[in-house]
């Protein structure tokens, strides 16, 4: 979500809260902090070589720059990085021309003010209100809450790892496309538009997305993949209603075929791939490592050794 709130920045008569400094300052690393593996790997083996899929984080912090050694090596061994969607200009561009506000997305009038009221007080520029649809304004506030925990979007798995590839000139492709995405991120009613909106302000008022994203980057963190395996059961995320139950299919198992068969192909070209996505599509039967398993794949996982999480 970096590159967003680049594209967003306040006008100078439009400033955050002038308290933002001291409520959220810049996250810096922690002088010698380890370098060790988090996050989920797997080996995938078919056709003569070896390719790689790995469970990642989108929020992180400054000392988990630096992939750990088992990580490190599988890069090292792969010809190619697969992300959800590449960093490049072009697709950022794309993705924000699709994220931008219509006209006619409108929220109820109460639900419009909450919504502009909490984006001034959490330090986003207030000026995301008019630019960003309301589903991608309530996704950037539940990513922000999350700066005064000291993790932000901008240290991301995938946004580091893609830094990573470039910095040494391999190549980078998108497992999805920007209109992906957007098909993905925002409603197709103006009902849907409101409930979604009203639902997210309200866990997040409660407390609810902040306790139970604490829980994923603390399974992240450890390389927890019990936890992983039974998030399910602690995620709080079951659906009530069909419009719940539609965003549930359509976020992670529709997107999981999508995204292994694309992963299916590279590593058909020949070519020993890095796929790194993030770690709910690598669980249960339509999670990737279950769907190339029945595809052909012999699947390894790399535990990744502590003890009472693997």
């Amino acid at each position: 979500m970096a590159p967003l709130l680049a594209w967003a920045q306040p006008s100078s008569a439009d400033e955050p809260p002038a308290d933002c400094a001291s409520r959220y300052p810049p996250l810096v690393a922690t002088p010698d902090s380890p370098v060790r593996d988090r996050g989920f790997l797997w080996r995938i083996s078919k056709g003569g070589h070896t390719s790689y899929l790995y469970g990642t984080l989108h929020i992180g912090k400054p000392e988990w720059a630096q992939p750990g050694p088992q990580t490190q090596a599988a890069l090292d061994a792969s010809q190619q990085l697969a992300l959800e969607m590449d960093t490049v200009p072009a697709t950022i561009q794309a993705l924000m021309a699709g994220l931008a506000r219509q006209p006619d997305q409108v929220l109820a009038p109460t639900l419009e003010a909450r919504l502009r009221q909490a984006i001034a007080q959490s330090c986003l520029p207030p000026a995301l209100s008019d630019m960003l649809a309301p589903e991608m304004q309530v996704t950037m506030l539940a990513i922000g809450m999350l700066r005064a925990d000291g993790y932000s979007g901008d240290w991301g798995a995938d946004f580091r790892l893609a830094a990573i590839a470039h910095a040494r000139a391999m190549p980078v492709v998108g497992l999805e496309k920007p209109q992906d995405q957007v098909r993905l991120l925002l409603a197709t009613n103006a009902e849907d538009r409101n409930e979604g909106v009203q639902e997210q302000l309200d866990d997040m008022a409660s407390g609810k997305v902040r306790r139970i994203t604490l829980r994923m980057v603390r399974m992240w963190d450890e390389a927890d993949y019990a936890t992983l395996q039974r998030y399910k059961a602690w995620c709080e995320c079951a659906p009530t209603n069909e419009r719940e139950r539609r965003a549930m299919k359509a976020l992670l198992d529709d997107r999981n075929l999508g995204m292994a068969q694309a992963i299916d192909r590279l590593h058909g070209q020949g070519t020993a791939v890095f796929a790194a996505v993030g770690s709910l599509h690598m669980v249960g039967p339509t999670g990737l490592p279950a769907w190339m398993a029945r595809h052909g794949y012999r699947v390894q996982r790399v535990a990744f050794g502590r003890a009472g999480k693997n």
